[in-house]
């Protein structure tokens, strides 16, 4: 029977004229009404701008008239203590400065004491008037140590002198914040492009910058362009205060444009209710079936994906899926075969670095008469540790290489100190103290084996951190070096070595490993190692 064509068949001439149809329509209404949102948002935009234009310039332009006013006040003689108590009602600053022409403050409003004699001389506020050719400045924002947050400054020069007032910058906060911005952000900037109001304060407070302002100064980009503000895509609008040299800059928020537009397309659904019934009656059925034939495949690949590359026979509706289902059965068949040829090289390849750091192992045990084997044997114990010790399959490997390489680090170190009879002088148990780290030196290089190179540098340590080379406690030291330190431990107390006569039973040799447990192992896995050689034994 001749297979149907899955293209043909789900895909009718009817469902292809609906689909272009659809979305035609839809594409129309989405560009309609995204124009007429948009439009919408940048009119209400440029009628808040405005208005805040208009109030931002109150906010400036009438400090200028108190300072003058509080000029006009000392010259006629007026006590401080007064003008401070008017300052405090009526005043859009927060405090204010008298300096002489030396740049000393001799009165402030409202009166502190701590200020009167500073000095202020080198003070941007200062320096901003007095060389400048205008008798008002108007500063950037700053972080004041009097105030403890951050203002703007003020200066005028007056007879004798200048006054300085610091603005009240919550003012330009508050104005921000009586507006409705649950759609944007609106910042105030100064010249400089620092934030002197924002919807979130906490900008203001880090004297954050605006990164838009150099190229909206520059003519670079237009007002109402899309940017991409805090993260989000957003319109941006922005009003000089030319007054000020300042700008108004509301980012508003596309998402909401996007709920606009989304609305407008809600607004005429009705137009296809007729035809998404039929349109999704006649293509999930199809999906459907296509959704079961979808789910063998996936099963036969996780199949594959398991380890079995055995698949049985199917018979699919489409010819498409049957061609599909062969060409898996053949990539099957590749992979077991590819996966045996892998599997046969890792283990050529491990037996030959394994017996290469045998042989290691064995030219070091060389150098040294009274320990024959020593690796192997530290080797084995450490292993018979980890069969307890709850290890995974990698740990186990490593530990199985980090024991064998363990003492590499002697063969850095004469034979006759090596062999000595007897006990070693200082300097010769410091010689062999170095021999951790000398071995970590000549295997660091080698691919992989992060573990096992541990193993190498903290054979030594101690559990109560007496150890060497680095003095780590507990469980600082890694748990395949804490095995090793049990293993080589006892291995040395049951074997011939050249400082003693004798060696030490396993019985014995189990009663030291208990002594210093919790001092020199660790004592969970002393307890362990004993339980386990005993059980073997």
């Amino acid at each position: 029977m001749k297979k149907k064509k899955l293209s043909r068949d789900l895909l009718s001439n009817i469902l292809i004229f609906t689909l272009i149809t659809m979305f035609f329509v839809v594409l129309t209404i989405i560009l309609i009404s995204q124009r007429n949102v948009k439009e919408s948002i940048i009119e209400k935009a440029r009628d808040t701008l405005q208005v805040m234009h208009i109030e931002t310039l109150h906010y400036v332009e009438h400090p200028v008239s108190e300072l003058t006013a509080i000029q006009e006040l000392i010259d006629e003689g007026m006590d401080s203590q007064n003008i401070g108590q008017i300052f405090n009602h009526f005043s859009y600053l927060e405090h204010v400065n008298v300096i002489d022409d030396k740049g000393k403050v001799i009165d402030s409003f409202p009166y502190t004491e701590d200020l009167i004699g500073l000095d202020m001389s080198q003070n941007d506020a200062f320096q901003d008037i007095r060389y400048s050719n205008e008798d008002e400045v108007l500063g950037k924002v700053i972080l004041d140590s009097y105030l403890g947050e951050a203002t703007i400054y003020l200066s005028k020069r007056v007879k004798d002198g200048y006054l300085i007032g610091y603005l009240d910058l919550s003012r330009f906060q508050d104005l921000i914040e009586k507006i409705n911005l649950s759609e944007g952000e609106i910042g105030l900037v100064d010249e400089k492009g620092y934030y002197i109001g924002h919807t979130d304060y906490g900008l203001v407070e880090e004297r954050a910058k605006d990164p838009f302002i150099n190229e909206i100064r520059s003519g670079n980009i237009e007002n109402n362009a899309t940017v991409v503000y805090h993260g989000l895509r957003s319109v941006m609008h922005y009003e000089y205060v030319d007054e000020a040299d300042w700008y108004l800059i509301y980012y508003h928020n596309s998402n909401y444009l996007a709920n606009g537009t989304l609305q407008a397309i809600l607004s005429n659904v009705l137009l296809f209710l007729l035809v998404i019934p039929i349109f999704g009656l006649l293509l999930g059925r199809k999906l459907r079936e296509v959704n079961r034939y979808i789910l063998s495949l996936d099963e036969a690949t996780n199949r594959i994906s398991a380890g079995e590359y055995e698949l049985e026979e199917k018979n699919f509706k489409y010819e498409e899926f049957d061609n599909l289902y062969e060409r898996v059965k053949t990539m099957s068949q590749k992979v077991e075969i590819r996966e045996e040829e892998i599997m046969s090289l890792n283990m050529e390849l491990e037996s030959n670095y394994y017996t290469t750091i045998v042989l290691m192992a064995k030219a070091i045990d060389a150098k040294d008469s009274y320990t024959g084997n020593h690796s192997v044997r530290v080797r084995d114990y450490a292993l018979m540790l980890a069969e307890e010790a709850e290890l995974t399959s990698g740990q186990i490997r490593e530990l199985r290489f980090g024991a064998t390489l363990h003492d590499i680090g002697k063969i850095s170190i004469k034979e006759e100190v090596l062999n000595k009879p007897g006990r070693l002088t200082n300097d010769e148990f410091d010689l062999i103290k170095t021999h951790p780290q000398v071995g970590y030196d000549i295997v660091e290089e080698l691919p992989g084996m992060k573990m096992a190179k541990q193993v190498i540098l903290h054979h030594h340590e101690r559990y109560d951190g007496n150890g060497y080379p680095y003095g780590l406690k507990g469980n600082e030291i890694p748990i395949l070096a804490r095995i090793v330190t049990i293993a080589d431990s006892f291995d040395a107390m049951t074997s011939e070595r050249p400082y003693r006569q004798g060696h030490l039973s396993k019985r014995e040799a189990f009663d030291e490993l208990r002594k210093y447990a919790g001092t020199q192992f660790d004592p969970d896995l002393v307890e362990i190692f004993i339980a386990k050689v005993k059980s073997g034994a």
